[in-house]
């Protein structure tokens, strides 16, 4: 449809310019320049079944955004409505009585009844809360989801919000699986207990960035990648005979052996900072021994790997002793 819009040819003292000729003046026509407005409408079917199908809510936005740009008379909204409606919901309106049918506010709010958000309060902020980040997806994705979340309860229960930004900012922190991430932005609302979602949002996106960027050290995680790699190419290509397995079997054993043997480590870092906190926090003693990579070495059996509080043969020495010293019971 067209729009026209109407360029003034007023002179300066607010009247019509004429053109003089021979016989007189003759008056400029008002022109009007017609510019087409493309405003499509989806057809809206119901409930949406695929993704390029228009939820209820797109649907009216886009309809009564075209009704303005076109300015279609009130009389014939309705009629227009129609036109853009199929499947079930058409069918909907169809059933209705005729003057019902003829007006646009009946007629939407019959589809609104059926097609609308009805969802409760309490659904709708179990909804918001239950959210959590989701694997693979990042902050500003999990941000835009219960932005998306919330402004469903301010559409439907405008007061129920008393704090929107502070409900919005604590729930995305609390959401997130990143645990670095999120003791980063506790500390930036207990420095700046004024800022709001955005800020947080934006803080986040940073950091997100920055932990992505940084190299994590010390995890064979490269070489089951690789394996895994070789394992989908070689079932890919159809040769994965006995001898292939066992070759790939054998090089997933030595990369699980290397993660354990990270672990062992860090248990054992683990267990000697923790007995030295349990000592009294005074740090390393003079009879404390360690191995050149720095492994403590157990003063009971000199075992690397392990302090003497941890020792297992001299939890199994003194179980044994007690047993041994507890007195001979006679038989009844």
């Amino acid at each position: 449809m067209n729009q026209a819009v109407q360029t003034s040819t007023d002179g300066p003292s607010g009247q019509s310019e004429s053109i003089p000729n021979g016989q007189g003046d003759i008056p400029l026509v008002p022109q009007r320049v017609y510019i087409p407005v493309d405003h499509r409408v989806p057809i809206f079917s119901g409930a949406p079944v695929s993704k390029n199908d228009p939820s209820w809510s797109e649907w009216v936005s886009n309809l009564k955004a075209a009704l303005r740009a076109w300015g279609t008379p009130e009389d014939q909204q309705a009629e227009f409505a129609i036109r853009y409606l199929g499947g079930v919901a058409k069918r909907e309106v169809l059933v209705l009585t005729p003057q019902s049918r003829a007006s646009l506010t009946e007629v939407l709010r019959h589809l609104e009844e059926i097609y609308g958000d009805n969802a409760s309060l309490q659904t709708l902020m179990t909804q918001f809360y239950a959210r959590q980040q989701r694997q693979g997806e990042s902050a500003r994705q999990y941000a835009l989801c219960l932005q998306e979340l919330l402004q469903r309860v301010e559409v439907r229960f405008p007061h129920a919000l008393p704090d929107k930004n502070c409900t919005l900012r604590d729930r995305f922190i609390e959401g997130l699986t990143n645990n670095a991430l999120k003791l980063e932005l506790r500390k930036e609302i207990r420095k700046t207990p004024t800022c709001t979602f955005h800020d947080i949002k934006r803080e986040a996106l940073e950091l997100e960035e920055e932990l992505a960027a940084e190299p994590i050290i010390g995890v064979p995680s490269v070489g089951l990648q690789q394996t895994g790699a070789k394992l989908n190419v070689a079932r890919q290509e159809g040769t994965t005979g006995p001898d292939e397995f066992a070759k790939l079997r054998q090089e997933m054993g030595e990369v699980f052996a290397a993660m354990q043997k990270q672990i062992s480590d860090l248990q054992s870092t683990v267990a000697m900072t923790m007995g030295m906190r349990n000592a009294g926090g005074q740090g390393r003693r003079p009879t404390d021994r360690f191995t050149d990579d720095g492994k403590p070495i157990c003063r009971f059996c000199n075992i690397p790997g392990h302090v003497e509080r941890f020792c297992r043969k001299k939890a199994a020495l003194s179980q044994n002793s007690e047993y041994a010293s507890q007195p001979a019971v006679p038989p009844n």
